[in-house]
This record gives C-alpha cells, sequence and structure tokens, in this order.
C-alpha cells in the first residue's frame, strides 16, 4: 500500500511538471464590454509593439457568451529577459485604431 502511495505521489509530481513546463505567458487586457464613448464597435484586433520593434496584429479574443472582446497575445515565443510593450486597438469595422497605451514593462 505504502509503494503505490509513493508511485501515485510521484506520477502526480511528474504530470504537475510537465503541464507548468508547456504553459506559456500571455498579455491580457480587461474584456471591451461596450463600444468605447468615441467610437461605434469593439475592437476585433489588437496591434502589439514589444521593445520599439514593427506593430504586430493580433486577432482579438471574442468571449462566446457576451460577445465582449479582449487582448489575449502569446509572449510564448519572446526571449527571456525584460521587455517594454505598447497596445492599440483597432476597429477594423470602421477603420478606427486607438492611441498608443502607455508602454510598460515586463521580465520574462
Amino acid at each position: 500500500m505504502t509503494r503505490m502511495f509513493s508511485l501515485t505521489i510521484v506520477m502526480v509530481m511528474i504530470f504537475g511538471l510537465t503541464v507548468s513546463t508547456y504553459a506559456g505567458p500571455f498579455l491580457v487586457c480587461d474584456e471591451y464590454t461596450t463600444p468605447p464613448p468615441r467610437n461605434s464597435c469593439l475592437p476585433d484586433t489588437f496591434l502589439v509593439q514589444l521593445d520599439n520593434g514593427r506593430w504586430i496584429p493580433s486577432p482579438a479574443q471574442v468571449n462566446p457568451n457576451t460577445g465582449s472582446t479582449r487582448l489575449y497575445y502569446d509572449l510564448s515565443g519572446v526571449a527571456a529577459g525584460s521587455h517594454t510593450v505598447k497596445v492599440k486597438a483597432k476597429c477594423s469595422q470602421r477603420n478606427l485604431v486607438s492611441d498608443a497605451s502607455t508602454s510598460f514593462s515586463f521580465t520574462k
């Protein structure tokens, strides 16, 4: 019985480490539940700029229950270290793009 319990603990530890190894960091914002006051549509794309590089389009993640949208940008391909990021929200329906966010830094 003790051997089986030990084997179970080891398997849980291995599985837990494997799951956490494949988890990736994401850049996420609060959901846009209603269009911003000066716009008449929700963002459908976000433009992300890392370390003053080019603006990278990222499709908005849509909540199927509410229709709200949010930024959900995968950072798994970003090298380890300190980075600076800016984001713009874009509404393609009306060809509107927000001003860039205040830049903020993070360390991966």
